[in-house]
């Protein structure tokens, strides 16, 4: 028994410049005979699970799936599509730093599919899209949170992926938008290398003399004595001459 390869649905879609289109879950993989009707009713389970936008839950049923078949790479695949989703839904309510730990969630899921031995290429193929896309959103998050250092490691990990992935306008599309913000955020991470160089280089001296100014002076106030103005402490020029 062999599953529908002809259907295909799209599951969702990174914003910017990402187009990702993934075929879905029910179609990805001829599923062998003998177990053909578990696990592919398992998957349309965790399929509409998603729909509805449950993804904590639809994460639950992808890993229990796990347990059943561990050697098989849907449901790492699963997993790994409802973290991305959750991500997708954390970013829309602008809650990026809880996007960029599902962003991560999911590319360790698909790259634990992409580990399981398959004959599908065309599943390989998205398993290892799906990854990049995951990475290239958390090298997104991250960057507007200006965490450029992490970013540009989401965003070299994602170039890697996207060289493992045939030639085809959604991974080209996807590695020029990686590698421009790569080097957008190793720019953005060198100016704050510099910056914090500059502080850094600040003479014990030059901080002894600001520490100074900004511990005496509020003791101080200006006074004119025999016609010259001078500094001196509040105390004295209390006691000072009328």
């Amino acid at each position: 028994m062999m599953v529908n390869n002809a259907q295909h649905t799209y599951l969702f879609r990174p914003r910017i410049i990402l187009v990702f289109p993934a075929v879905a879950l029910m179609a990805l993989w001829a599923v062998p005979a003998g177990f053909a009707a578990g696990l592919s009713g398992s998957i349309q389970q965790v399929e509409s699970i998603m729909r509805e936008g449950n993804y904590d839950r639809a994460l639950e049923s992808a890993r229990e799936l796990e347990t059943e078949y561990p050697d098989d790479p849907l449901p790492a695949y699963c997993a790994g599509m409802a973290c991305y989703r959750k991500g997708r839904q954390q970013e829309s309510a602008d809650a990026k730093e809880e996007a960029a730990g599902s962003y991560a969630e999911a590319a360790r899921f698909f790259s634990q599919a992409a580990s399981r031995k398959t004959d599908d290429m065309k599943l390989k193929r998205e398993i290892l899209f799906a990854a990049a896309a995951a990475q290239t959103r958390r090298g997104t998050v991250l960057g507007d949170l200006e965490r450029y250092d992490e970013a540009a490691a989401a965003m070299r990990d994602a170039l890697r992926l996207y060289e493992q992935t045939d030639q085809d306008p959604r991974v080209e599309k996807g590695r020029t938008y990686a590698a421009v913000k790569l080097r957008e955020y190793l720019s953005k991470t060198r100016e704050k290398q510099q910056q914090q160089q500059q502080k850094n280089q600040q003479s014990p001296e030059q901080a002894g003399l600001i520490m100074e100014a900004v511990t005496e002076l509020p003791r101080k106030q200006v006074v004119v004595d025999k016609n010259a103005a001078v500094l001196q402490d509040q105390t004295d020029a209390a006691h000072g001459t009328q």
